[in-house]
Formats: C-alpha cells, structure tokens, sequence
C-alpha cells in the first residue's frame, strides 16, 4: 500500500472512530442537560474553560515539539519523551505554586475553589504523556491503538459520571469528577509507561524542545483564550444561566471542531513529509479536496442547528441559536487558519505564531470587555468570529513571508469563506421556516449523494486503501 493511501485511509477510518466516540459525548450531552440546572450546566462549562486556560501553561505545550522532534531525534524519541514530560511536571508544579498564594484572586476571577484547582493540577501532571502518546500513534498512522484508549476514557467518564450524579448531593462536582477523573487515571498509566522507562533526562532534549513550545504556549493559550474564554467573561460580566446558553449553542461547534482535528490529524504529518522533502507538488489539489470535505458537514449543520440545539438542551435552551451562525463560520476559519499553522510548526516559526496569537487573543478580549455588558452572550459569538478572522489573515501573510504563497488557492479559500457565510446567515432568515429548511436540506442531500454516487468506485477504492486512487 503506498504511503499516500496509507495516510487517507488512516485519517478517514481515524476521523470515523472518532466521531463514533466523541459521539457518546453528544449523545449524553441531552442527558445532562437535564440532569443539571441551567446554574450548574453552566458553572461545569467556566470549570472547563479554566481547565482548558491552565493547561496550556502547566503543560508547557510539550506535544508541539513533537511534529520537528521525530525526525530530529528520529532514533531517540523515547528518551526526549521522557525529558519533555519531566519538563512539563516542573512547569505545573511552579504554576501549583504561584497558584496556592493567589487561591482567592483565582476564585474571585474565576469562580473556581481549592478542590476544583487541585483536579486541574492533577490533569495538568499527567494528561500530556496520553496526548504524546496519541501523537506519536498518529504520525506513525496507528489509529487503532489511539482510538481504543480514547473509547475506554470517553466511556468510562460518561458511566462514572452518571453514577456521581445519583448518588452525590452535589451534581456539579459529580459531573467534574465524573468527566476528568478516569482522563487523569488513563493519563497517569501512560505517565509511568514513559517516565519510568532506564534513559536520563537530558538537558540538551530539554533545550530543544524550550525552544520551540516556549513561544508556542502564548500561541496555544490565545487560541485557547479564544476559544474558552468567552465563556469565563461571560460568567463574570453576566451570570452561569448565559454561560450555559453560550455553550449549549457552542456544542455545534465543537462537534465540527473535532471533524477539523480528526482530518488534520492525517493531513498534518502528511503535509510535514511532503515539506520535508521538498516535494509540495500537489498540495494544493489535495486542500481543496480537503476543505470540500469539511464544508459537507457545516453547510447541513447551519441548516439544521435550531433542531439540534433543541434535541440538546431541551425548549429552555433555543434563545441560544441566534449564537450559532457565527460559531458555525468561526469553526470554518478555525479549519482554514490550521493549515497555515502546520506549515508555521514545520517550519519552527513558533515565535511568530505566538504574537500573531496574542494579537487575536487581545482583540477578543477588549471586544468581549466593551460589548459583554451591554448585549450578553450573543456579542461574544461575533467578537470570536471577528478574532479568528484577524488571525486567518494574519497566519497566511506569516506563511507568504517565509516563501509558502502558493502552497495552498487562496483565492479558493477566500471563495469558499464568502459564499459559505452567505449561506449560514441566509438560514438564519428561514430559522421561523421549518419546511422551507427541511425543503433546502433535501436538496443539499441530493447533491451530496448525486456526487456520492458519480465517485462511488473511487470511494470504495480510497476506503479499501487501494493504490490506484
């Protein structure tokens, strides 16, 4: 099987395990709406935001190393495994640290106490030796072994956290425990499978990879600012009843954001080979192809996400699907932008990213901080969207700078950008017109099956992983 086959059939066969799994989260997210009130739904979202926040700087973005590191120290990767890992425990236990002397300006900012701080530490210890694990998993494209231990942590997590629910008084730690205590079990197993291997740390690995995932955290922690922290400063500026409705309408959005990770994560190292090897010929064919396949998805999901959020979060919660057209198109620039920052990571232009990052991340919060008070939740859908569009447009230039102008159709991803967002916001027109949707939603499925059908032999063929495709 040639090496391109082998890559497309392992992110289409990875991007389908993983929705299978991920699957499960959305398919209980109805349940546990109505398990918790509003208040907790809420107060669970600003927990993981914060989660989310801090483990960008606890871990120290050790993962990011990874992309260069495997063919730099192609033969001695466990050993730089285990010395990233040891770096990423110090910087956590320094935060833990700083942290104990500002226990009451964390609870004040961010409505979280000791316990709830203790947890995020623990997930900060061992949670990166998992994602390295996962990693290196799938730049070899073995999905199966990846997968698995994602099903047994997604499963796991949903059971225990429906037991906690019926048997504690208190229902928002029993979800918290519920969801990230078997992550931290799972996690602190492959911790001990890479920390306790004979090889030493090594200063010179520990260099190495400071090198690159220190100017990557800023990057990491403003993409993640943006997109967690709406969330955060809409429990401050307003109350956990919005913070629930913010992310009961993000929940669309997450799920196309895992569609984008699942693919990327097949097309990522392909990309960094054919860089490698200065063989980009082709490339672009194949992003377009590419981004065809992820639009699919986000064109039926715009027409349908009143329906969804009323299947997942119940008639209480359908003021929120105003947030959702933005969300749907932020996810898309999301998908856009990644491509440009897989080249940036190859290319170990992790500093620049950085202040591109903080840039995007500055604009969203002074746009949060001038429009949250006065217009709610639904503001901070739009002052995301217009972050992410600033930092679209500032990676591509990042990308022309550095000689890879034409490594993807601009003009084709601009194209696509303009008439997709035309779209969204006519559905947005048609959301009091149920049958005139389900009239248009026929018609994209016809299309899409039309196409399905005239390329049906080569599907079969891509999904066998013939060599002929």
């Amino acid at each position: 099987m040639s090496k391109r086959v082998t890559i497309i059939k392992s992110g289409i066969w990875y991007t389908i395990s993983n929705y299978l799994i991920k699957g499960m989260d959305f398919l209980t997210i109805p349940i546990f709406t109505r398990l918790l009130s509003v208040n907790e739904y809420g107060a669970y979202n600003n927990f993981v935001s914060c989660l989310q926040v801090i483990f960008v700087i606890g871990s120290v973005c050790i993962d990011a190393s990874l992309i260069s590191a495997r063919f730099d120290y192609k033969d001695k990767l466990v050993p730089y495994i285990k010395t990233v890992l040891i770096c990423g425990n110090i910087s956590t236990l320094l935060l833990g640290v700083v942290s104990f002397f500002c226990q009451k300006t964390i609870t004040t900012l961010f409505s979280i106490d000791s316990y709830m701080m203790f947890l995020i530490f623990l997930y900060c210890l061992f949670r990166p030796s998992l994602d390295v694990f996962q990693q290196i998993e799938r730049f070899n494209y073995h999905y199966k072994v990846s997968v698995a231990v994602s099903a047994i942590s997604s499963v796991l997590s949903v059971i225990i956290s429906f037991i906690l629910i019926a048997y504690m008084p208190d229902k928002l730690y029993a979800r918290i425990l519920g969801a990230y205590g078997p992550l931290i079990v799972i996690s602190f197993i492959f911790y001990c499978k890479y920390i306790f291997k004979k090889e030493k740390f090594k200063i010179a690995y520990a260099k190495y990879a400071m090198k690159i995932c220190i100017p990557y955290i800023p990057h990491s922690l403003a993409v993640t600012i943006l997109s967690s922290t709406d969330r955060i400063m809409i429990n401050y500026f307003q109350s956990t009843k919005e913070v629930a409705y913010y992310s009961i309408a993000y929940t669309c959005g997450i799920a196309m954001s895992i569609f984008a990770t699942s693919l990327n994560s097949a097309f990522a190292p392909w990309l960094g080979e054919k860089i490698n090897s200065n063989s980009v010929k082709g490339v672009n064919n194949v992003c377009r192809k590419y981004i065809a396949i992820f639009l699919v998805p986000l064109f039926f999901v715009s027409i349908i996400s009143p329906e969804i959020l009323l299947v997942l979060g119940g008639q209480q919660y359908l003021a929120a699907k105003y947030v959702i057209p933005p969300v749907i198109i932020s996810c898309y620039i999301q998908f856009i932008y990644s491509l440009f920052v897989d080249v940036e990571q190859f290319a170990k232009r992790t500093a620049g990213m950085a202040v591109i990052s903080v840039i995007a991340a500055i604009i969203n919060i002074g746009l949060n901080i001038w429009f949250l008070p006065g217009y709610g939740y639904m503001a901070a859908a739009y002052t995301t969207l217009i972050s992410y569009i600033c930092l679209m447009l500032m990676h591509y230039i990042t990308i022309c700078r550095i000689g890879y102008k034409d490594l993807y159709d601009i003009k084709f991803i601009l194209l696509t950008l303009i008439v997709f967002g035309i779209f969204v916001f006519t559905m947005v027109i048609f959301y009091e017109m149920f049958l005139v949707r389900i009239f248009i939603l026929i018609i994209c499925i016809f299309i899409f099956l039309s196409v399905c059908i005239k390329y049906r032999n080569k599907i079969i063929l891509l999904i066998k992983g013939d060599n002929h495709v």
